[in-house]
């Protein structure tokens, strides 16, 4: 008797389900319109973001901003806008409504970077019934420049498509960014470069200064992948890195001074002073010629720095250091007076005249390895190199004539000129 009371008391309380589901049913329904209103806006929140991304890289290639900065209402780079590129077409209707654009550069006084900020407006399918017909919805991005792989080895800067940057020879084998302004010519068979870039055909008009390869000339690295026989436009390029006679103490400081400064096998001589005996290892220091620093004999060794407006090495079995410490090894010095004002705050090298040209010869004999940057404003620097001597460093010079076979270089200058962009917030 006491089971059949609990039947029936189980009886009485399945009626509760259909209550309590009729009391939670506006709750799920609840639930359910704001998950589908805040589904659709995280969905338009993604858009907002990925057109703020592609704003801030294409402004980033741009950088840098003028010199007022930039505070835009846009983001054309190139005839294009990249916010609404990557939105869908902009309309009375469309959706989501595209509300405004900012970029900004320097960001947080950093002037490699550049902040995108782009707002929309998007509907709501159920947010309406409470009176909330749509949000706004703002997203950000931030971009920095950088320059790209591959360190400078050789730069001529000088912009005449007749005289600038020529390869004489064969067999030659650069590790590093080769770059020319003008002239970019390679006459001679089994050439590489790691990378190979120019000033491109748009001047002069009729191209004249389109570059001149053999067909063997090859650029990529390593060099086992290789394939360009061309090296790419990327336009005109300042000089990767600026020098002044100053910083090498010119006028006070040089550790040896004179107006001729001579060495050969045993002996260094210096214009006025004694002879010295330096047993085949320089002297450590800076070399401060006024007419000449010369280098003549062999198996000379010596972390040393030369300035002079006429340059000569020549030799076999010669090790090399740079002295000082921005590793410039050789330094062509041009008029002095006008180089000296510069204060190596402008990466270009502007207000520096060459009233005359610079010379340096430089002859990487058999069995040679210098370590150092090769710097000559205003000049032309000749190199003749042979396949068991190594350059370690870069040349950067108004001029450039590479001679003779088995020319090996490793750059070591300043990074390359092409410009990476990325992300970094």
């Amino acid at each position: 008797m006491s089971t059949r009371g609990e039947r029936g008391l189980a009886r009485d309380q399945s009626g509760n389900i259909l209550v309590l589901f009729a009391i939670l049913l506006p709750l799920f329904m609840f639930t359910g319109m704001i998950a589908v209103d805040v589904g659709y806006w995280w969905v338009n929140a993604r858009k907002a973001q990925i057109a703020a991304d592609a704003c801030a890289l294409a402004a980033a290639r741009d950088l840098p901003a003028p010199s007022a900065g930039w505070d835009k209402p846009d983001c054309v780079h190139g005839g294009r806008d990249y916010v609404l590129t990557n939105l869908p077409a902009q309309g009375t209707d469309s959706e989501p409504q595209h509300v405004s654009t900012r970029v900004v550069s320097p960001f947080e006084t950093n002037p490699t970077q550049v902040e995108a900020t782009v707002r929309l407006r998007v509907r709501t399918f159920f947010g309406r019934f409470i009176g909330l017909g749509g949000v706004d919805l703002s997203r950000r991005a931030v971009a920095e420049q950088s320059s790209g792989e591959g360190d400078y080895a050789i730069y001529a800067r000088a912009s005449d498509c007749s005289d600038a940057l020529r390869f004489n020879g064969e067999d030659m084998n650069i590790d590093g960014r080769v770059h020319s302004n003008g002239e970019f010519t390679v006459d001679g068979e089994d050439f590489w470069a790691a990378v190979g870039t120019h000033d491109g055909p748009a001047s002069p008009a009729d191209g004249s200064c389109s570059p001149s390869t053999d067909p063997d000339t090859l650029f990529g690295s390593p060099k086992a992948t290789a394939t360009e026989s061309e090296p790419d436009d990327v336009g005109f390029q300042p000089w990767p890195e600026w020098f002044t006679p100053d910083q090498f103490g010119w006028t006070s400081g040089c550790t040896f001074s004179g107006q001729k400064i001579e060495i050969d096998d045993t002996t260094l001589k210096i214009t006025g002073r004694p002879d010295m005996n330096h047993g085949g290892t320089l002297p450590s220091g800076t070399y401060c010629a006024t007419e000449l620093f010369k280098i003549g004999g062999n198996g000379l060794t010596g972390v040393i720095t030369a300035l002079a407006p006429k340059i000569e090495v020549g030799g076999n079995d010669h090790d090399f250091t740079s002295f000082a410490s921005n590793k410039v090894l050789f330094f062509a010095v041009p008029n002095t007076d006008l180089v000296a004002t510069n204060d190596g705050s402008q990466p270009d090298g502007a207000g520096v005249v060459c009233t005359h040209s610079t010379e340096m010869n430089l002859v990487n004999g058999n069995n040679g390895v210098w370590k150092g940057r090769v710097f000559s404003p205003c000049g032309r620097v000749i190199v003749n190199g042979n396949a068991s001597s190594t350059i370690e460093g870069a040349i950067y010079a108004k001029l450039v004539r590479i001679n003779g076979g088995g020319f090996n270089m490793i750059g070591k200058g300043a990074s390359g000129a092409d410009k990476v962009t990325a992300l970094v917030q």
